[in-house]
């Protein structure tokens, strides 16, 4: 596949680098930029975790690092502890 001179690999390393977490500096201190997790993924966590796999095996699954899916979990599971992918969405649309 061609498109504009660019192979598919130059795609698809393009599209790859936006779902990957990169340092920026900025104002002298380091920040990290954070790109949300898709519905997608959220959906491969909940089957994941639903399967019994641990969150190093999710993040190897979904290309991601191990802290950010654990963080992703942790932020999003509800009052008893159960990871609610479900509620983020309704909280970010209220």
């Amino acid at each position: 596949m061609r498109s504009a001179g660019l192979s598919r690999k130059d795609i698809v390393s393009f599209f790859d680098s936006w779902r990957t977490t990169k340092p920026t500096l900025k104002q002298g201190n380091l920040k990290l930029s954070y790109i949300h997790f898709t519905i997608d993924e959220r959906e491969i966590i909940t089957v994941s975790l639903a399967e019994g796999k641990n969150k190093n095996q999710i993040a190897k699954k979904i290309g991601r690092p191990h802290s950010s899916v654990a963080e992703e979990i942790k932020r999003n599971s509800n009052a008893n502890g159960n990871y609610s992918p479900g509620e983020v969405i309704v909280r970010r649309h209220i």
